[in-house]
């Protein structure tokens, strides 16, 4: 687990008490929502997703790969954020101050995730923000500075692969990486919006 500074960003390598972080964020309207999770065991903090307005009218479920591609997914996009002392998740969380802050280590997800129909916290995402996204909870993902990476299942991030020209009908939530990483699951990020991708 390793994070490499640059000259942008020299921080730790995961969020602290917010995944949006004020100070890298001086002219965005960083705005908390008060939602509920769609579905158990994957929206802990980090994790992208949309409204879906199921059983409750502020229902949020996990992002895809095709963000933005149908009017279903609308194309806006939220990060759950960090909580502090929240007595639904399991006492056995290793972060009891932040129960839904996974560890840069391998976790099990559903433990630092909510249950279904459960209050979450969102934060709506502006083009240009810098945030912390999770993209596994193995530790196993790497990012480098300076590369996008797009939506992916599940809420996380993945790479956008080399384009090749054949296939540019897909549609993703784009971002930025603003550090190297190696085996974590959390990386610092700006928000690019939605945009084309290679699908072949």
């Amino acid at each position: 687990m390793t994070l490499t500074t640059n000259f942008y960003y020299k921080g730790p390598s995961g969020p602290g008490s917010t995944v949006v972080p004020s100070e890298y964020n001086v002219y965005k309207d960083i705005r908390r929502i008060n939602a509920t999770a769609d579905v158990a065991s994957l929206l802990t903090a980090g994790t992208l997703c949309y409204l879906t307005a199921g059983t409750n009218a502020a229902d949020m479920t996990p992002a895809i790969t095709e963000m933005g591609q149908t009017a279903a997914t609308a194309g806006l996009l939220c990060v759950v954020e960090i909580e502090e002392h929240n007595p639904q998740y399991a006492t056995t969380v290793d972060m009891a101050v932040y129960p839904n802050k996974m560890p840069n280590t391998s976790v099990t997800r559903a433990t630092y995730s909510p249950a279904a129909n459960t209050k979450i916290i969102v934060i709506p995402l502006e083009v240009g923000m810098n945030l912390w996204v999770v993209s596994s909870h193995d530790a196993s993902f790497d990012t480098t500075f300076g590369t996008t990476y797009i939506s992916a299942a599940n809420g996380y991030i993945k790479a956008e692969g080399q384009p090749t020209g054949a296939a540019m009908d897909l549609r993703a939530q784009h971002f930025m990486s603003l550090a190297t990483t190696e085996n974590q699951n959390w990386h610092f990020v700006r928000y690019e919006g939605v945009r084309a991708y290679d699908s072949s």
